[in-house]
């Protein structure tokens, strides 16, 4: 498949309609000519072996710690809890690293305001994080939502052992023939290319904790 375009996107069933696609399950969709040249993301940095074999130029066959941790439910889904996360948290510090961040979807963010909710009258029910991000907490860790977080998955951090490694001075105009702005071909117009060359990396692949199979109960 290359250079098609998606007609409809039916978020609810995760259905994608695209004319003579020649896809099947399983395979990706990325945005044309991206592949390869997107940043690592938590998916990867998470895997323990299944989607990526080797992770920052190490084998994870040949290097065990090099393994990142996956809680799985073999494909069954389960609604997130205060009790759920709890248990993976001390799982995750067992590590002798210290959760400061919990990532998902907002679905799993509204699962856990209700249980909370039935649970026990609480004043506060979220926080401010830097930048205005909303979060609440469980076990003092702030579990905030990401509409770019993959459905299905929670992830649980510490965001001191990620960086982002740079081979320029961050994001920049491309203007190395002296010029920013570049004439568009047969058009009235002018364009230009903004750009950075980075990579999200870790010093330890088990500073981030991936759950998996965790449901998203969207309303119909």
């Amino acid at each position: 498949m290359d250079s098609k375009e998606i007609a409809l996107a039916d978020r609810n069933n995760l259905k994608l309609t695209i004319t003579g696609h020649g896809a099947s399950e399983g395979d990706y969709i990325v945005l044309e000519d991206s592949a390869g040249i997107c940043q690592m993301g938590l998916m990867g940095i998470s895997d323990n072996g299944t989607l990526m074999s080797q992770f920052q130029g190490l084998s994870v066959a040949d290097n065990p710690v090099w393994r990142g941790i996956v809680l799985g439910n073999n494909g069954q889904g389960r609604t997130i809890s205060e009790a759920y996360l709890m248990d993976s948290i001390a799982l995750f510090e067992e590590e002798e690293v210290e959760a400061n961040l919990l990532l998902g979807t907002i679905f799993q963010r509204n699962d856990l305001v209700k249980e909370l909710s039935d649970k026990r009258r609480f004043v506060g029910t979220d926080k401010t994080l830097k930048g205005g991000i909303k979060a609440i907490e469980i076990c003092d860790v702030p579990f905030t939502w990401d509409r770019d977080c993959p459905r299905g998955h929670t992830f649980i951090m510490d965001k001191s052992n990620l960086s982002f490694y740079q081979q320029t001075q961050g994001l920049q105009w491309m203007g190395d023939d002296g010029s920013i702005l570049s004439r568009i071909q047969n058009k009235d117009a002018y364009e230009a290319t903004l750009r950075c060359y980075r990579e999200l990396g870790t010093k330890k692949r088990k500073a981030v904790m991936r759950l998996d199979d965790i449901n998203e109960n969207r309303i119909a």
